[in-house]
C-alpha cells in the first residue's frame, strides 16, 4: 500500500476516532470512556463494588474495545476528589484513589466504588426518557450524552 492511500484511509480513520475519544464533550462533559461507565453504573443497583469488578461490568454492558485496564484507569479518575482532580467526583471513592501529591491509585481490586451523591445532584432521573441511546451491532450501548443541569467541562475542566 502506498504511503498516501494508507494516511488518506486507514490512518484517516484512525485519527478521526482517536480523536472523539480523546475530546470531551462539551455538553455533558464526558469522553466517550467516561459515558460508557455512567452508563454501566446506572444500569446496576448502587453499591460498593471493587473497580476491577466496575470495569469488566461497565465493558461487558457499553461494548468498549480498549480493555478493562483501560477502563479501570477511568473510573479511578472519575472518582478521585483530591485538589486538582475533580471539583466534582461523580462516584464514591473508597479506599485509596491518590492524593494530591501522588495521584495514583491502589491495584483496582483493593479499591471500590460506586454513583456518588454528587451524581443525582448533576444528574436528573427525568432526563433519563429523552437519551438518545447508541447502537452496536444490535446491542444497546451508552447515550450519545448525558444532559446535566450545568455543563460539567466548566465544572471539572477537560
Amino acid at each position: 500500500m502506498k504511503i498516501k492511500d494508507f494516511a488518506d484511509t486507514d490512518f484517516k480513520d484512525f485519527s478521526l476516532h482517536d480523536t472523539g475519544r480523546s475530546i470531551p464533550n462539551v455538553i455533558d462533559g464526558f469522553k466517550e470512556s467516561q459515558r460508557k461507565v455512567i452508563y454501566g453504573l446506572t444500569n446496576r443497583s448502587n453499591t460498593l463494588m471493587n473497580v476491577a469488578r466496575i470495569g469488566g461490568h461497565c465493558a461487558k454492558e457499553s461494548c468498549y474495545h480498549h480493555g478493562e485496564k483501560s477502563m479501570e484507569e477511568t473510573i479511578v479518575k472519575l472518582a478521585q476528589n483530591f485538589s486538582g482532580s475533580n471539583n466534582i467526583n461523580l462516584l464514591e471513592p473508597e479506599g485509596q484513589f491518590g492524593t494530591r501529591l501522588s495521584p495514583a491509585a491502589s491495584a483496582s481490586r483493593y479499591i471500590e466504588t460506586c454513583l456518588s451523591e454528587n451524581f443525582d445532584k448533576v444528574f436528573s432521573k427525568d432526563d433519563k426518557s429523552i437519551l438518545k441511546f447508541k447502537d452496536e451491532n444490535g446491542v444497546k450501548i451508552e447515550p450519545e450524552l448525558y444532559y446535566p443541569i450545568l455543563p460539567l467541562i466548566l465544572v471539572n475542566g477537560a
